[in-house]
């Protein structure tokens, strides 16, 4: 009998074989004539991706953002920026984008709802939703999945509201992530990996030059793992990234990216939280009661099957000293069939769990309304085209650098919604029962919604100007400009059809001081402004306009975008020629009109006013060639500083931690030895605006052991090391347990 590791590889062949590298070596064919004006080789080295193919080993600080509208270096940019080297990723064995996450402070993962939401990618910054603020080589990642690090080199978190680089959004931040590019040295690199729950996981790393100025690069992943600590719960999936690139190390450069992943998950909605009677403050069950971290209370037949397929062409041309050309494209095409258990303690529930009665036993009822966790599959594609001219010409003799260009995108989605044949079986606090034989049929009250319709189309343009009066002062003033037009609609069971349009157009500006004394110094002063209009989630909500859908129609309360306004003073300070950087920054963001999440996927509008502001300190880079070290730390202040909710002024803003730091360093004893460990740390976050339910603090500690012999890696890892109850997501009123402790060996290697 197959295992499902076995199976995934054989997925995985076939579905390469019978394509996606046929699609990229055709293009290989056909690319010459599209580059063919890309002229003499240039003494510039490549700025393509993460990487200059010329220096792979700059320190974080002195990398290009690999961001054709962000052109300068990440010391250069004025506001917090945290990098996630390649180097990072290798240490740590990252599998996931959230897993690497977990090295920036002031970052917090949400649970997600079934509706069509999260279970997965769902991020915070400084507290405010991220889940549409993620990118990919500078474009938006539209879909709705837990992304693999099989093909990511490193990662940025910027800081702060950027709807100048961005649009939409970002309020708290944008996370974006850099492939794995082609390079004009031939390798091929593999890894395996075993471990806890069961882990089974191969990637390998193949470069080929393709004469002169070509190479193609091919990234594959195989993973299968059940989660440590958590019964039932699994995630196996399968992916393969090929790129080829032309004109690699000349003025013209353009690539074409392929991207496929593929999952099979048993998604983990976590424990309730729960109020005692005669209490206030509601904690996760686990806190209250003898429940142990790895009771499930889903079933065996949940399931989350996506599918991510992504095309990403990248053009690149120095016309000439002071002009250069880029236009950025993406096509994604994503699916998702879900079926999730979410359960609720009523208050038959609660009086059997606290009353200390041995013949009185509690049940959680599971949820299953369809625009909550009701099962639904759902297909989305999304599009967007970015053109960018870099402009250096001096302005009346002083040194200019202006950006500007255009950003168009088209996203829809679809939803099917379902029920279930039969009521779901209550669930055992204490010992669930996996195994009921319900099965997924379409709905059939008639004011339920069966389907949903949802489009949205974004034109923006955006400028950015830096003038230098000195040649360490400079000033920068920019904006965006964006007309964003969405439409949805729904159709019940009973063939009633309601629909709701909204169009906003807003403006983000941009005003940056730079003091700039040397190479490795900076000092900054900025404001920026950005905002999220209503229908920006439709990707990644069943209901993403204001309100609940309800038989009759919608209830549009509120369709007004969100508006923040971020201040914020930072340095970024290279030590030893910029091989150990440090930053500090203070900031202070304000949110007017906040929207929320009802607990079913639903966005409302609260009408709150929030502010979060604090403090950030970070140190990335070696302190001897032996030692090496990544840390930062997050000091958050938040409060609610209006409300429509009496009770709600001055209460911490929801999931906002207070402290939060990273750390992790690595020491080589002796020549191809290397130790590491590590330790993160989020302090008590709550639940909702009226801080009556929270999670409390979480801290662990992770450590490596690698030796390196000629060409082979032999890589021990241990996460929480001390099996520390810790809670890795929370959203509403629900909180995931976090892994146990898990062992992970990797053998490695490069030839």
């Amino acid at each position: 009998m197959s295992s499902p590791f076995t199976n995934i590889m054989r997925r995985a062949l076939q579905t390469t074989s019978h394509g996606v590298l046929a699609t990229v070596l055709a293009a290989a064919a056909l690319a010459p004539t599209a580059v063919a004006a890309q002229g003499a080789p240039s003494s510039e080295p490549l700025e393509l991706g993460p990487l200059r193919v010329e220096d792979q080993n700059q320190m974080p600080l002195q990398q290009k953002t690999g961001i054709a509208r962000l052109p300068g270096t990440v010391q250069d940019t004025p506001q917090t920026i945290n990098v996630i080297t390649s180097q990072v990723l290798q240490q740590q064995a990252v599998t996931t984008l959230d897993q690497a996450l977990r090295n920036v402070a002031g970052i917090t993962v949400g649970v997600g709802e079934g509706g069509g939401a999260f279970n997965g990618d769902q991020f915070r910054i400084r507290g405010f939703d991220a889940k549409d603020d993620i990118y990919l080589d500078g474009l938006r990642d539209f879909g709705v999945y837990t992304r693999d690090a099989f093909n990511i080199e490193s990662i940025e978190v910027l800081k702060g509201p950027t709807g100048l680089l961005f649009g939409r959004g970002t309020t708290g931040g944008a996370i974006n992530t850099q492939s794995k590019v082609p390079m004009l040295d031939r390798f091929i690199a593999g890894t395996g990996s075993i471990g806890s729950g069961d882990l089974k996981r191969f990637v390998a790393d193949v470069n080929m030059p393709i004469g002169d100025t070509t190479a193609l690069r091919v990234n594959f992943m195989a993973h299968g793992q059940e989660v440590v600590s958590r019964d039932l719960v699994k995630a196996d999936r399968w992916g393969i990234a090929p790129t080829i690139g032309f004109g690699l190390g000349t003025n013209t450069t353009f690539t074409l990216a392929l991207l496929h992943q593929q999952d099979d998950r048993i998604p983990d909605y976590g424990i309730p939280t729960l109020t005692p009677p005669g209490e206030v403050y509601a904690q996760p069950v686990t806190e209250l009661v003898d429940v142990d971290r790895a009771t499930f209370y889903g079933f065996t037949r949940d399931y989350d099957d996506t599918t991510a397929d992504m095309v990403t062409a990248r053009f690149q041309t120095r016309t000439s000293d002071w002009l250069t050309l880029s236009n950025d494209a993406r096509v994604g095409i994503y699916s998702r069939d879900f079926s999730a258990t979410r359960v609720s303690c009523n208050a038959t529930c609660l009086t059997n769990l606290f009353d200390d009665d041995p013949l009185t036993h509690p049940f959680f009822t599971p949820g299953g309304a369809a625009s909550g966790t009701g099962p639904y599959s759902m297909d989305l594609w999304g599009i967007q085209d970015i053109a960018t001219a870099v402009v250096t010409a001096p302005i009346g003799g002083l040194r200019n650098q202006l950006v500007a260009g255009i950003d168009v995108s088209y996203l829809t989605s679809r939803r099917h919604f379902y029920g279930f044949s039969t009521t779901r079986a209550d669930r055992d606090v204490f010992a669930p029962d996996h195994d009921f034989p319900y099965s997924i049929v379409p709905l059939i009250a008639p004011a339920a919604i069966a389907n949903t319709t949802a489009q949205g189309t974004d034109y923006a343009v955006f400028f950015s100007d830096q003038l230098w009066f000195t040649d360490a002062w400079s000033v920068i003033v920019g904006g965006r400009l964006d007309t964003f037009d969405v439409t949805y609609e729904s159709v019940t069971v009973a063939n009633t059809f309601a629909e709701i349009s909204t169009n906003s157009t807003i403006f983000n500006p941009k005003a940056s001081l730079v003091f700039e004394p040397s190479q490795f110094q900076t000092y900054y002063f900025s404001w920026a402004r950005s905002a999220t209009p209503q229908g920006t989630s439709i990707t990644n909500q069943p209901t993403p306009v204001s309100g609940n859908v309800s038989a009759g129609g919608f209830n549009t309360r509120d369709l007004e975008p969100e508006e923040n306004d971020i201040l914020e003073a930072g340095a970024k300070f290279g030590l030893f020629e910029g091989r150990l950087d440090l930053t500090a920054s203070i900031f202070r963001v304000n949110k007017n009109n906040a929207k929320a999440d009802d607990g079913l996927g639903n966005i409302i509008s609260s009408g709150d006013a929030q502010r979060v502001q604090g403090i950030e300190l970070g140190v990335v880079g070696t302190i001897t060639e032996a030692w090496s070290i990544t840390a930062n730390y997050a000091f958050l202040d938040s409060e609610t500083t209006e409300s429509l909710t009496a009770g709600v002024v001055g209460n911490r803003v929801p999931n906002v931690p207070e402290n939060s730091a990273a750390l992790w360093t690595t020491y080589m004893p002796i020549q191809d030895l290397t130790l590491g460990i590590g330790a993160t740390y989020n302090g008590k976050v709550f639940l909702n605006n009226t801080n009556h339910a929270f999670v409390r603090e979480a801290f662990g500690v992770d450590a490596m052991i690698a030796y390196q012999f000629r060409q082979w890696r032999f890589q021990l890892n241990a996460t929480n090391l001390f099996d520390r109850l810790n809670y890795a997501g929370s959203q509403n009123g629900r909180a995931v347990p976090a892994p146990g402790r898990a062992f992970i060996f990797s053998v490695g290697a490069v030839f």
